[in-house]
């Protein structure tokens, strides 16, 4: 992680959590990430369609959105809006 972005490296890692069916480690790894980049729409963004496509969790992909909507700023709101629409 020094020499490389570390938001690529815990993209890459959560996604292979996910294709392995690591599901509770790719959770916990999106808990971490979205307190380390509370601002970037696309970790946002992932983690909703995660508890959407592989918990089938849609009330917690909705409380996951409206964290985000709170948590984003004023530009990168719609982003997150749109990709969830």
């Amino acid at each position: 992680m020094q020499y490389n972005n570390p938001k690529k490296i815990y993209i890459h890692l959560v996604k292979i959590y996910e294709r392995t069916e690591k599901l509770e480690a790719a959770d916990e790894l999106y808990k971490v990430m979205i307190k380390k980049f509370r601002e970037s729409s696309k970790v946002w963004v992932q983690y909703c369609l995660f508890a959407l496509r592989l918990q089938k969790d849609a009330d917690g992909a909705r409380k996951l959105l409206d964290r985000s909507l709170k948590s984003l700023p004023k530009r990168k709101r719609t982003e997150c809006q749109r990709n969830n629409t």
